[in-house]
């Protein structure tokens, strides 16, 4: 004291409490396996008093490893959405999970979500000569119906539709007459559908 008051400045930091949201990726048929290439989505605000209105948008891909980080996420309640699959794979049925960060990643909290992705299978179909000797018309080959994709371990399928017409050309006329089966399915592989056409000479 030096003939006038004294006066202590103590000064306070603040901390903003925030974490990593780390996402694992896996086969649904088989959880062991992780998935690598998956693409996720983080959105939501940040609750923290005095950033309300900043809007968080984050983007992670899965690894190696089968997990896609997101670091360092302020204090605040988010979606984790699955926007794009691993190749090969279906996006989930719950493709978007919430995460609410509260705890701080230095006080040794990591929030983790694991999303499952079910094995993509799909159906072809080929069509061939029912008739010795014959070869189908290049016409008849170019009404192959495309690929069913999108389908999922278990699942009845069916072939699709296509022009049933008959095809006459100079010496008789080409005729469908059936599928292999009119319904299979799928059990953990491809599917494909054979049509039979036969040749009636004139």
């Amino acid at each position: 004291i030096e003939g006038k008051d004294q006066k202590f400045i103590g000064t306070w930091v603040f901390t903003q409490i925030s974490s990593d949201v780390r996402v694992k990726k896996v086969d649904e048929e088989n959880p062991s396996k992780v998935l690598s290439g998956a693409t996720f989505v983080l959105k939501g605000k940040c609750e923290t008093e005095g950033y309300e209105d900043v809007e968080i948008e984050k983007t992670a891909v899965s690894g190696e490893d089968g997990t896609a980080l997101f670091e360092d996420v302020p204090y605040g309640t988010y979606t984790v959405t699955e926007t794009d699959p691993p190749n090969g794979y279906l996006l989930p049925e719950e493709k978007t999970q919430k995460v609410e960060i509260r705890d701080s990643k230095k006080e040794g909290k990591v929030y983790d979500l694991t999303f499952k992705d079910a094995p993509e299978y799909k159906v072809t179909h080929e069509f061939v000569s029912g008739t010795e000797g014959r070869e189908l018309p290049e016409e008849i080959v170019g009404r192959t119906p495309d690929d069913q994709t999108g389908k999922k371990d278990g699942e009845t399928v069916m072939p699709s539709s296509f022009d049933r017409t008959d095809l006459v050309v100079t010496d008789g006329t080409w005729s469908f007459t059936s599928w292999d089966e009119e319904s299979k399915k799928i059990d953990g592989e491809d599917q494909k559908f054979i049509g039979t056409w036969v040749f009636t000479q004139v």
